[in-house]
């Protein structure tokens, strides 16, 4: 901690992530900083150029906050914290232990500082993962659902999306590999879990200088549904229409246009070059 004093901290609220929640999070943690005597500038949607004169940075938002500010400093070596403050806050829960308002303060401010890896979809950067056929499709909706946040709202897009999905037809190579077929989704996983809590890669390490690739080849809507709450819980790596591999990199295409998920936001495209970037950034956790 001492090598590493906070002087000016950056402080990033999403006011648009989960509603109003993050600038209720912010109004509580401000005290918390005046408190302890930590300099600060907040920032709303106004992004800075650059942070030389900055510390550290703090988050207050969900994965789409981090997702973005993330992508504006991607060559930062300043200590990340984060307060989840949005309506899916998968990166948090996995990289930051704690329940309550004082203990994510408290890691995101004084905790252990820890490199952690991080992934790159065509120039675009991720923390926790790229999901592209079945759970591209699903982000894609999830755009379009305005009355639901959180689990509620992905798990109302997913079981209606689970009736109506067509596998595409993809073609992946990596590793000294090559595989051509109808695919239900991909997960190019960095982090273990997303999609408020599905464990799609439970094998996932964020400090392992790999990318978890998870493989669920074409299946049934009954094997849908059936293997949907197995997904959940991280019990489907043995399955015989799952394949599950490590990568450093891995190109992923297709004759069609698909659409993908980077940490929850929506991409689309027909080619995917994603690679592992070892030890990217410096968390607080």
């Amino acid at each position: 901690e001492h090598a590493h004093p906070i002087t000016m901290l950056a402080v990033f609220i999403n006011p648009l992530a989960g509603r109003v929640r993050p600038v209720r999070v912010w109004e509580a943690v401000k005290p918390m900083l005046e408190r302890d005597g930590i300099a600060y500038k907040a920032y709303h949607l106004d992004l800075p150029p650059g942070l030389d004169d900055h510390s550290g940075i703090l988050i207050i938002g969900g994965d789409g906050t981090v997702h973005h500010v993330l992508n504006r400093y991607a060559d930062t070596r300043l200590p990340i914290g984060i307060i989840p403050a949005g309506s899916g806050n998968d990166l948090a829960s996995t990289l930051f232990p704690g329940r309550e308002l004082g203990d994510h303060y408290r890691n995101a401010v004084r905790g252990t500082l820890r490199a952690v890896d991080a992934g790159v979809c065509n120039g675009r950067i991720f923390l926790n993962g790229v999901g592209i056929g079945f759970d591209g499709e699903v982000a894609l909706d999830i755009h379009r659902v305005k009355w639901l946040t959180g689990k509620m709202k992905y798990m109302s897009v997913v079981l209606r999306r689970i009736f109506s999905y067509r596998e595409k037809r993809m073609r992946l190579e990596w590793e000294g590999r090559t595989l051509e077929r109808d695919i239900f989704m991909v997960s190019v996983a960095n982090g273990y879990r997303y999609g408020g809590g599905f464990h799609v890669a439970p094998l996932a390490d964020w400090h392992d200088g790999w990318l978890d690739v998870v493989i669920i080849d074409k299946v049934s809507v009954l094997q849908r549904l059936r293997y949907l709450p197995v997904i959940e819980r991280g019990k489907h790596l043995d399955l015989s229409f799952v394949d599950a591999s490590l990568a450093r990199s891995i190109r992923i295409s297709s004759r069609s246009l698909l659409h993908a998920h980077l940490d929850g936001e929506l991409m689309s495209a027909s080619v995917f070059e994603i690679s592992v970037l070892p030890s990217r950034f410096i968390f607080r956790c």
